[in-house]
């Protein structure tokens, strides 16, 4: 028998109700007559961060595409457990996989922060260039995936600067993956928040790591290998919705 081909998913910000003629935005439009070669009549799913799906028909123009919703459903792609990723920013496109593979696992926050080893201080317009192409990276992700609710990606900040804005929290899971630890990362009982914070490719110094305890955080060791930044951050992720979210 013939596997049905998937239909094409796409985030669409702003409201969606059933019967609504939607003007896809212009990346949507390209990507289905560019790439997709769509064709008149045929299927995609909207979905603009309120949980549920919109399957529409499109009408596909020259140039542009236009859809009408013509159902909606829940979705629930999204884990009990609540997770987010602290992640030192790291080089060329190590943090793009970081984020990319963290939403496929479900994470619900993105931190990036800037540590003593991590990339130097983006400003200005650098800035938020890098911030919107981050979240293209998470829109992606999602849309792949099958996610309705897109992570939330907080603004680069110094890691001290996150630290002191951190509130204290006993019912939050606080781990720093560091391979100094002697610890496996594992704790009974359960959680329904984790914070895992990640370093940069050379990873925390003595004096950071101090500070991040100092906070909280729990020093924890994935194995017997140093694992790259870019794969420390989904490894830890997997373990965590194995151990208190979706993966059981």
């Amino acid at each position: 028998m013939a596997r049905e081909a998937r239909i094409p998913r796409f985030y669409q910000s702003g409201p969606l109700q059933i019967d609504d003629a939607v003007t896809l935005e212009k990346r949507i439009s390209h990507h289905l007559i560019s790439v997709l070669r769509a064709r008149d009549a045929s299927h995609i799913k909207l979905f603009n961060n309120e949980g549920f799906e919109y399957l529409c028909t499109l009408n596909v123009q020259a140039k542009r595409a236009t859809a009408t919703v013509i159902s909606k459903q829940n979705n629930n792609a999204e884990s009990p457990l609540h997770t987010t990723l602290v992640q030192a920013i790291s080089r060329g496109g190590n943090m793009d996989t970081s984020i990319q593979k963290a939403v496929e696992l479900g994470v619900n926050v993105i931190q990036p922060v800037y540590t003593r080893h991590s990339v130097p201080l983006l400003q200005g317009n650098r800035s938020e260039k890098k911030a919107a192409h981050w979240q293209s990276v998470i829109i992606s992700a999602a849309e792949q995936s099958g996610r309705c609710t897109l992570p939330y990606l907080g603004e680069a900040v110094n890691l001290d600067t996150y630290l002191s804005q951190l509130e204290t929290n006993d019912d939050e899971l606080r781990w720093v993956l560091s391979p100094a630890s002697e610890q496996l990362a594992f704790d009974a009982g359960s959680w329904s928040h984790a914070i895992v914070m990640i370093g940069p490719e050379s990873g925390f110094d003595a004096d950071e790591i101090t500070r991040i305890t100092q906070a909280g955080f729990e020093e924890r060791l994935l194995g017997s290998r140093i694992l790259r930044t870019e794969t420390a951050g989904p490894a830890a992720i997997a373990v965590l919705q194995t151990l208190y979210g979706d993966f059981k």
